[in-house]
């Protein structure tokens, strides 16, 4: 089924619209040349009601495209050339009332807010037109018509105005901001902060719209080291986290959690054996920090990729966790971290039950996620299970050909990291007793190496490594 597009508005009433609001926007340019920053930045062409708005909006792009200043003489002679001035009712006169019915251009970002509210309601109510007609009509697939129809609204309400293509020379000035901000900053860090100061140091923390796969065989700890990257974030770094957790009950993790936190062995906690002094120094300061930490957990069964979509999509579009942010002191608007968790992804299911080709389903859902990621600007990562095969070989250490179902999710993923203990393997080895490997076999955009870790198994915690001496990555 294709993507919905918006329907025209079909209403006895008049669409929302604030003609006072737009003139008032377009005058105040004339009145103040450089308010057009502030005009362009926000508004496009389409987000005006009136044509005769739009087309002086485009006239004066154009203008300040060629880096010329734009006043009511030059506005006039780009209209003129473009044979729209005689579409303007009043012609030049027209110009001169726009910039004479401004008092000041100190309010234009009120009167921008304005447009752009209008424009907002008027899509969305294009959009649920759309939806409207397709429901009663024949819509295909009811899973996949809901998560449409549901990314529409979304999309609408964000704002989010996609382009099939873009062109190199509109966006470098961003490129260069992005730039110019990390040089400012100078942070080892500019992504999601893990914890782990040896795997930050390779990666530069989980980068946004990156999907990040970690593997291993059941019982290496997976779960745990994902965990301990969304309590770190959250609680250190305030990100907000949302964790599909798949396999375990909400309750099964907050516990781990909150063991790995307190530093008390899990099975007391599952067993009730705790003294006061932990409940009291341990157990209630652990648990009123996580309280207070933004993360989100849905231990929904065996979701549909279309049911983690649309949750990821209410988490992000969350003014709670997400505010409008505010600009620095360089007036540049920061990047907003978060972070979404899949354990694991064999337990997702495709959004079609009549698949019986399961390769091709987890293609789907790894594809899902990598989407999802790019559309949210958050990182996502997601937990796979890897084949019995490597616990045939005499070396453990997982190879990408161990992933299961593997040919997508290789493709996909930006990030695929393996962990490794080799005392699952040889309880007897004292020597690899508490120590872990990270391995990053794929890094799209930066090296690849071991990392080494420390996992303390009573606490289900994974540490930076003692031994400090160690190299920072391998």
């Amino acid at each position: 089924m294709s993507e919905l597009a918006p329907a025209p508005i079909v209403s006895h009433r008049a669409p929302p619209n604030n003609a006072d609001a737009e003139r008032s926007a377009l005058g105040s340019v004339l009145l103040k040349p450089s308010c057009f920053d502030e005009v362009a930045t926000s508004l496009t062409a389409d987000d005006f009601f009136l044509p005769v708005h739009r087309e002086i909006f485009d006239a004066m792009f154009t203008i300040d495209k060629r880096r010329q200043a734009i006043d009511i003489i030059s506005l006039g002679d780009e209209l003129k050339t473009r044979g729209a001035l005689a579409r303007v009712e009043g012609g030049p006169a027209y110009l001169i009332n726009l910039a004479n019915s401004v008092p000041t251009a100190e309010n234009v970002a009120q009167y921008v807010r304005i447009v752009k509210e209008k424009a907002t309601l008027r899509r969305l109510i294009g959009a649920c037109a759309e939806i409207q007609s397709r429901a009663f009509g024949e819509f295909g697939d009811y899973e996949e018509f809901l998560d449409q129809a549901e990314s529409l609204v979304f999309e609408v309400a964000q704002q989010n105005r996609k382009e099939s293509y873009a062109v190199v020379g509109d966006h470098m000035t961003e490129v260069l901001e992005n730039i110019e901000a990390r040089a400012a900053e100078r942070k080892d860090v500019n992504g999601v902060p893990t914890g782990f100061k040896k795997f930050d140091a390779l990666s530069a923390g989980l980068q946004p719209e990156n999907l990040i796969i970690v593997a291993a065989r059941p019982g290496v700890g997976k779960t745990s080291w994902v965990v301990n990257v969304c309590v770190n974030a959250a609680l250190h770094h305030n990100v907000p986290v949302l964790i599909f957790s798949l396999e375990m009950s909400k309750y099964e993790l907050m516990e781990r959690m909150l063991a790995s936190e307190a530093r008390i062995d899990q099975s007391r906690i599952r067993r009730g054996f705790i003294e006061y002094a932990d409940w009291k120094n341990k157990i209630y300061p652990a648990g009123g920090r996580l309280a207070a930490a933004p993360i989100m957990i849905d231990d929904s069964a065996a979701p549909s990729i279309l049911d983690v979509r649309a949750k990821a999509r209410r988490f992000r579009g969350d003014l709670r966790h997400f505010p409008p942010p505010k600009p620095d002191a360089n007036g540049r608007i920061p990047r907003q971290l978060g972070l979404i968790v899949i354990d694991y992804l064999q337990l997702c299911r495709g959004s079609s039950k009549k698949d019986d080709n399961r390769e091709r389903e987890i293609a789907e859902i790894s594809r899902g996620l990598k989407s999802l990621a790019k559309d949210l600007k958050i990182p996502v990562i997601a937990c796979s299970q890897l084949n019995r095969g490597l616990e045939k070989r005499e070396d453990k250490r997982p190879q990408m050909s161990d992933l299961r179902e593997s040919g997508a999710i290789e493709q996909d993923a930006d990030m695929i990291c393996f962990i490794h203990r080799e005392e699952v393997f040889n309880p007897d080895d004292t020597e690899n007793r508490g120590k872990a490997e990270l391995i990053v076999a794929k890094h799209r955009n930066g090296a690849t190496g071991t990392v080494p870790m420390t996992f303390i198994r009573e606490f289900t915690k994974f540490e930076n490594y003692a031994d400090e001496n160690e190299a920072p990555f391998e």
